[in-house]
């Protein structure tokens, strides 16, 4: 396994550097986690990665962010925390990068709580809130503890719990778009407790957040047109297409045409 794991650096990595391997890496990471879809970013972020590695291979942030880079190479469609998402090999692969991210950062906050994410992914929940609760031990203030620990409360259906973590992830925010992603996990949670009034809320609640983020309309005109509105499902699609002409939002303003011309 340790001859894999060196293989697939090997494969990941070259010769440039240009920052410090801990700056690099988190950048890397981060850049990453907001624009998951984003080619480009992708591209800068494995160079970022590349560089990380020539500079220290014994940084944690390198392999945190490689594991990331690992599952967005092996992303599918669907949820980024269940296991079909991804393409077979992908999360095994994850979890080496970030079992090793825990070897060299084991007094690493971080570490501990991109281990518990890839976890969650296998629904490893108990070892996951384990290391979460590490984590936290390790800085009671980052806010993947407490988001990921929201993610578990989701699974196991205990909404109640995953909103107050949410709501505590909310308070320790460190990036603009840690707000988006907890808002979209609680509106799983909304969804799941069946209460669409606050699932809708959330919706125009990232709109109003990221009012220049086409992939925020497009959100919620696919609400929309779940829900049987497909005429208010257009002008969101519209205004997400006048944003950015992304090709899911065209494919689905056809649909949403169509089925509101036949009201």
């Amino acid at each position: 396994m340790k001859n894999l794991l060196t293989a697939t650096l090997l494969l990941f990595f070259s010769a440039t550097v240009f920052g410090s391997a801990k700056d690099d890496a988190m950048t890397a990471y981060f850049l990453m986690e907001e624009s998951p879809f984003d080619r480009d970013v992708f591209s800068r972020s494995m160079k970022l990665i590349n560089s990380a590695y020539q500079a220290d291979q014994n940084e944690p942030w390198v392999y945190i962010a490689s594991s990331l880079s690992t599952m967005q190479r092996g992303y599918k469609i669907g949820s980024w925390f269940h296991s079909k998402s991804f393409k077979p090999g992908t999360i095994d692969k994850a979890h080496e990068f970030a079992l090793k991210a825990v070897e060299h950062g084991a007094d690493k906050s971080q570490a501990h709580a991109h281990l518990a994410r890839v976890m969650i992914i296998k629904q490893q929940y108990r070892e996951a809130w384990n290391s979460l609760n590490t984590a936290y031990q390790r800085d009671n203030n980052n806010f993947y503890a407490w988001f990921y620990k929201g993610i578990i409360g989701y699974y196991m259906k205990d909404y109640d719990r995953a909103l107050s973590h949410f709501d505590k992830a909310q308070t320790l925010t460190t990036k603009r778009y840690h707000q988006k992603l907890v808002t979209r996990q609680k509106q799983r949670v909304a969804r799941g407790q069946g209460n669409k009034l606050l699932e809708e809320q959330l919706y125009i609640k990232n709109i109003n957040d990221y009012p220049d983020n086409a992939y925020m309309y497009g959100n919620y005109a696919h609400y929309l047109l779940k829900n049987n509105r497909p005429s208010e499902s257009v002008t969101y699609y519209k205004k997400a297409i006048s944003i950015k002409p992304y090709r899911q939002a065209l494919k689905m303003l056809i649909v949403a045409e169509e089925k509101a011309a036949a009201r």
